[in-house]
């Protein structure tokens, strides 16, 4: 288990600590990947042990978010997904104030905005199908095709590519909060 950073107390980092924090989310996204599958549970799932927050719930929510939404790869990187919810888990509106009239949502939208633009810089893309294709010479897959996964698994999908995608998704969400709560 890696380090729990406070949140409340990331303002008091000094720089060595902030390095420490971002190879520690780098580190345990890519092993969520690695040793359990699934982008989008990874993702949140490592920001979750990263910053000590539990919430089983969400955590089952972002299930079929994975593999471009159900496996698909058509859609957005579960890994983005995954973050994001972890972002508006922190900073959007809560139900029982909807009306929102403080703007957390838009708080929330910032921060997701921030770590896809960490995603079109490296890649051009935020799309699962894409980024396979950067990763893969060209070639993609549907995780949720049984004979494609197989084929994905082989090539290293769960073992290199996907943990480096939600290592490198789980560092740039801990960039965002680390970013964020230095101000405050």
């Amino acid at each position: 288990m890696a380090k729990v950073y406070d949140i409340k107390r990331l303002k008091d980092l000094n720089e060595e600590e902030k390095g420490q924090l971002l190879k520690d989310a780098y580190d345990l996204g890519f092993k969520y990947e690695h040793d359990y599958h699934g982008c989008s549970q990874s993702a949140f799932g490592a920001l979750q042990e990263l910053f000590g927050i539990s919430n089983d719930i969400a955590f089952k929510a972002a299930c079929g978010l994975a593999g471009g939404l159900g496996g698909s790869s058509l859609l957005t990187c579960g890994a983005l997904s995954g973050s994001c919810m972890f972002l508006s888990m922190l900073y959007g509106r809560e139900r029982d104030k909807i009306e929102d009239p403080e703007g957390y949502r838009f708080v929330a939208y910032n921060a997701c905005n921030k770590v896809l633009e960490k995603y079109l810089q490296e890649w051009g893309t935020a799309e699962c199908r894409e980024i396979q294709k950067i990763k893969f010479g060209g070639k993609w897959f549907k995780i949720n095709d049984p004979e494609q996964f197989k084929e994905f698994v082989s090539l290293g999908g769960n073992t290199i590519f996907g943990p480096d995608v939600v290592g490198k998704a789980v560092r740039w969400c801990a960039e965002v909060i680390l970013e964020r709560e230095s101000k405050n």
